[in-house]
């Protein structure tokens, strides 16, 4: 994995080793995995590189999603060890400028005549009481079912942060695996809360629905 610099090598190793000592604790977390840290090297140009080593498999986004749907409890439970078990961030990070970089994305993708007034207004709508979490980038291609039948967490780098369940509507509607509809959106809800639980997050006073939606 080319790096431009040590410092993000160095953080995915850590994350990398606290993902593996959480695994390594439960006999039931067994059917997870992570790659292993290698090391970080210099090669004969002197460019950096961390070598990482995983098992072979197929990424979920390989699959129909008929076939990856079946994955998503265990998926839900992962992401939330995920979060639980990496070094959370600091009381002072924000969310808002990884959020507006990909809302300005997307209101240029959408072709809006004013995409500051669009950006705006969803800054007013972001829910106050949220948790942060590390940023995971859960699409579909950053998890894979090894030789094995384990699910493994692939691209663990995670230097900035998003409010709790930001990963886990990226992880749904990226691969549209469940359907938009009054149900389709109740089971979305019953995931996040289990997702919650799973991370540790006390869900009593958390915005859910609200945080999910936006």
């Amino acid at each position: 994995k080319p790096l431009e610099t040590v410092e993000p090598g160095e953080r995915e190793q850590e994350q990398l080793n606290a993902l593996a000592a959480a695994l390594a604790s439960d006999a039931e977390l067994k059917k997870f995995a992570v790659p292993t840290s290698v090391g970080i090297y210099s090669d004969a140009n002197d460019n950096l590189i961390h070598v990482l080593e995983r098992s072979h498999g197929n990424t979920l986004q390989s699959l129909h999603n008929d076939e990856a749907v079946q994955y998503l409890p265990e998926l839900i439970q992962f992401l939330g060890l995920i979060h639980s078990s990496i070094t959370p961030p600091s009381p002072r990070d924000t969310s808002w400028k990884e959020l507006r970089k990909s809302l300005r994305m997307w209101a240029r993708r959408l072709d809006l005549e004013n995409e500051n007034d669009f950006i705006d207004l969803l800054k007013e709508a972001l829910p106050d009481r949220r948790h942060m979490v590390r940023k995971r980038d859960a699409h579909l291609g950053n998890w894979l079912i090894d030789e094995a039948g384990r699910i493994t967490a692939i691209d663990l780098d995670s230097p900035k942060c998003l409010p709790a369940g930001h990963d886990l509507a990226q992880l749904i509607e990226d691969g549209a695996l469940i359907p938009v509809s009054n149900s389709g959106f109740a089971e979305r809800y019953n995931l996040f809360r289990d997702y919650l639980s799973f991370a540790g997050i006390d869900d009593s006073e958390f915005p859910l629905e609200a945080t999910y939606d936006w």
